[in-house]
This record gives structure tokens, sequence and C-alpha cells, in this order.
């Protein structure tokens, strides 16, 4: 946030104010969103491990990345892959 403040030349309170005000969440919370976002896309996707996603989603752990996962979605990745298939089964 310090650097994002820094290169647009804005108060921290400014920028959580604009946040807010578009996007209902605070700056972290909403690069928490989009890095779910993403990280569902690649459980979608289906070719990589939830440990390969982790990782390129730059999580420090398999664990933390469940439990951010699991707060932001209701479910654990596991969870929400068989609810992909299925849903993906049930409409062929």
């Amino acid at each position: 946030i310090k650097d994002i403040c820094r290169d647009n030349f804005i108060a921290k309170s400014q920028l959580e104010k604009i946040f807010n005000q578009n996007h209902s969440c605070g700056v972290i919370a909403y690069f928490n969103k989009l890095r779910i976002d993403k990280t569902k896309k690649l459980i979608r996707e289906g070719s990589k491990s939830f440990t390969e996603i982790s990782n390129i989603m730059g999580y420090s752990s398999i664990h933390y990345f469940s439990k951010q996962f699991k707060q932001y979605t209701g479910m654990s990745p596991s969870e929400y892959s068989k609810s992909i298939k299925a849903i993906s089964e049930n409409n062929l």
C-alpha cells in the first residue's frame, strides 16, 4: 500500500476512501479478492495441483492458501474443484 501511495502521490487514507467508494472494501481485501478470483480460474482449468497453484499465487504455505480460499469462497479448494466438476458433468 505504501508503494502504491508513493507511486500515485496519494495519501493512504485517500486511497482507502477511493477503494471503499468504488469497491465497497479496503485495498488489501480488494487485492485478496483478485488473487482468489485468479486462483479459482486456475482450479477450473484443472491442469495444476493445489500446491502448484499455491506457489504460483505466492502463498507462503498450502495451509494458508486453503485457509484464505475458504475464507473468501466458503469452501476449501478441493470442495470448489469438486463442485466445478459436478456442474460440468451435469451440463453434459
